[in-house]
């Protein structure tokens, strides 16, 4: 199979949500040896298994030396990131990490302006620490502990990258030329590309729309 006929990704962007993801997944997508699929993020792991291994291959089908899948909620059950790893042994794995209060913060006001959530903040986070983690991805997103400690078991350390969301917004060429040498590509970073995060208003993960 050739890679304008599919092939499995290099990258996976795959944690954690609104932690700035998209941006950094724009500013790779924009880089010339860099391919991401035209949906950005594929959730192959988590919810479209079924498709099999061949669907996957094709999501990454076209020019690019680098394949990236950015689904950044692959990182937040151990049975997904275990998937992805098995199916990806040689894949580098970057994590983005945001303040765990300001990451939830965010994500609930995010799906109250779209009509999607009517709970109080409080209801929330009672309902999601007393359900299963698959039910409350928002608050079980935010657990770092348990997060590292899973990303420990499945991936080797040089084959991880760990950066902030605080450091994106204050220091992003840095930020970025740390991120092209985990990769392994080189050039400025994209201006004016990211800057509006999220710009369709959509959700694209099915446990972020239904927990």
């Amino acid at each position: 199979m050739s890679e304008r006929d599919g092939r499995l990704p290099d990258v996976l962007l795959a944690g954690v949500p609104k932690a700035g993801t998209s941006t950094l997944a724009r500013w790779l997508g924009a880089h010339p040896e860099v391919h991401l699929p035209p949906q950005k993020e594929v959730h192959f792991f988590d919810e479209h298994a079924d498709a099999g291994l061949d669907w996957y291959r094709s999501q990454f089908a076209g020019p690019g030396a680098l394949a990236v899948d950015a689904t950044p909620t692959y990182a937040l059950r151990d049975e997904w990131l275990a998937a992805a790893l098995r199916a990806v042994p040689s894949a580098r794995v970057v994590l983005l990490l945001r303040h765990p209060v300001e990451r939830l913060w965010s994500a609930y006001w995010y799906l109250r302006s779209m009509g999607l959530e009517r709970r109080t903040l409080e209801q929330v986070v009672d309902d999601g620490m007393a359900a299963p983690p698959g039910h409350a991805t928002r608050v079980a997103a935010g657990d770092y502990r348990a997060l590292l400690h899973r990303v420990d078991r499945h991936v080797a350390p040089d084959r991880l990258l760990l950066l902030l969301q605080d450091d994106l917004a204050a220091a992003p060429d840095d930020v970025w030329d740390r991120t092209c040498a985990f990769v392994g590509i080189d050039g400025p970073r994209p201006v004016g590309v990211g800057e509006r995060l999220n710009v369709t208003g959509t959700l694209r993960s099915f446990h972020l729309r239904h927990w």
